[in-house]
């Protein structure tokens, strides 16, 4: 979920919120039954059309945020190993230089299970 709908939803009705909401350390960790969290980087989605546009497209005028969900049972993953790389006593730094790489992969099984919310324009 973004920051920007997680505080729609608490300012909509505080105590509705509260009443269906699982709170940790201040943080939501469930709402209505539902695993949340909440990250900035969600889909962008043509508000005038209502399409998904590409993560590496330009971004225009017309797009606008969302926040989605999904049941664990209709996606799948492929999460790789974390590879380390290593440099040591690198003379142009001064120091040694260590940096890390890893792949991963989520997608949709088949069209089911899967929602968008998406804003209109902000």
């Amino acid at each position: 979920m973004t920051p920007k709908h997680l505080s729609d939803l608490i300012l909509f009705d505080v105590k509705a919120f509260k009443d269906l909401t699982d709170i940790v350390d201040g943080q939501p960790n469930k709402f209505a039954g539902f695993n949340i969290l909440q990250t900035s980087i969600t889909p962008r989605y043509n508000a005038t059309t209502g399409k998904k546009v590409d993560f590496e497209a330009e971004k225009a005028d017309t797009d606008t945020f969302c926040s989605f969900a999904f049941h664990g049972d209709e996606v799948m993953k492929a999460d790789g190993e974390v590879y380390m790389y290593l440099r040591e006593d690198d003379p142009e730094e001064r120091g040694d230089i260590v940096g890390f790489d890893k792949r991963f992969i989520a997608l949709p099984i088949r069209e089911k299970g899967i929602g968008v919310i998406m804003s209109t324009m902000v």
